[in-house]
């Protein structure tokens, strides 16, 4: 018996009814991710548009498969940083004595998970430096603990106006263990030379730029006390080190960002009430890490018994040096040196 072979009609008419069914599966999709509230998929399809639209360069990511006027609705929701002016400090912070151990570094061990479950990278005892892998659901980071903030300042570019230096550059020409990115730049189309300031800068007491209204600050005293917040004269508050960037994240231990800002690569720089300064360095834009939000880095800080934390640059410029090397894996093709910076927060070596 031979078998009736199908007409090329009928197998086109099979083919047509089948592609119709799945246009109409992914229109039926479409409709009900843009137009209805469904729990769990209307937040990932807003953090999807708050992560593509806090973006310089992958906006498209949101504009091309959402209507405008759900991408204004999204963003139009983002909780803006509050105008938050910090009171001048009536105390300082004191530099740990020499015996003492202000990171509990005698009860970690590299390799191991310290008490919060995070993994010790580091544990430099010598330099009083500790460094964490830290996750989440949807990040890779690294968690930098300093003893002594006194040994924290902010250096800069010896090109300025004209080119910046990257990190384990920087740092070698300060004498630092540690560094991380600190201040924004003229970036014209993700192709800025790190050497144009944004915002206000002391390095040392040395200012260099000027001062934006429209950014927050993270500044060290010259008594070590980090603040975070509006500081439009930081004479005043007798700063010594510090940048400008927005927003700030934790206040007098107080959260106080919101959501909007949609998962990045960030850095972050805070203190804890005895002293100890966090560098908080999150990896972004990977299938490995796709970066967190500032209320996910605000749980790690405070675990850490954060009471004041700023947001430095992050994206593309989110870079953490130690010893000479990139410890991350910056969302840039210059991944083994990351780019081009005006200036950073460093840690002095305690080896002169």
């Amino acid at each position: 018996m031979h078998r009736k072979q199908s007409s090329p009609l009928k197998k086109l008419l099979t083919a047509a009814i089948a592609l119709l069914t799945t246009l109409c599966v992914l229109l039926s999709m479409y409709i009900g991710l843009v137009w209805l509230n469904i729990p769990g998929v209307s937040e990932l399809r807003d953090l999807w548009i708050e992560t593509a639209m806090t973006t310089y360069e992958h906006q498209w990511l949101a504009t091309a498969f959402f209507p405008n006027w759900l991408v204004t609705r999204v963003m139009a929701a983002q909780e803006k940083p509050p105008e938050i002016v910090i009171e001048i400090p009536a105390t300082s912070v004191s530099t740990p004595e020499p015996d003492s151990d202000p990171l509990g570094q005698l009860n970690l061990t590299e390799g191991e998970n310290d008490e919060h479950g995070n993994r010790v990278l580091v544990n430099n005892v010598e330099e009083g430096i500790v460094i964490l892998r830290v996750k989440g659901s949807s990040f890779n980071g690294h968690l930098v603990l300093i003893d002594d903030p006194a040994r924290v300042f902010v250096g800069t570019t010896n090109r300025k106006g004209v080119w910046g230096q990257v990190i384990c550059e920087m740092m070698e020409s300060y004498g630092a263990v540690v560094g991380i990115n600190a201040s924004g730049f003229e970036d014209k189309e993700g192709h800025g030379k790190g050497g144009v300031i944004n915002g206000l800068c002391y390095s040392e007491g040395k200012a260099w730029g000027s001062y934006n209204p429209q950014y927050h600050s993270i500044v060290l005293t010259n008594s070590n006390k980090l603040l975070a917040g509006t500081i439009p004269d930081w004479d005043a508050y007798d700063v010594r080190d510090g940048a400008q960037f927005t927003p700030s994240v934790i206040v007098n231990g107080e959260v106080v960002i919101g959501r909007g800002y949609g998962l990045q690569p960030r850095t972050i720089v805070g203190q804890a009430e005895n002293g100890t300064v966090m560098f908080l360095v999150i990896d972004g834009r990977s299938t490995a890490s796709l970066g967190a939000t500032y209320l996910q880095c605000a749980d790690i800080l405070l675990t850490y018994h954060c009471v004041n934390a700023g947001a430095c640059d992050g994206g593309s410029s989110s870079v953490l040096g130690y010893d000479g090397k990139v410890m991350n894996i910056p969302s840039t093709p210059m991944k083994d040196t990351g780019r081009y910076l005006p200036n950073a927060f460093l840690v002095r070596s305690k080896k002169g």
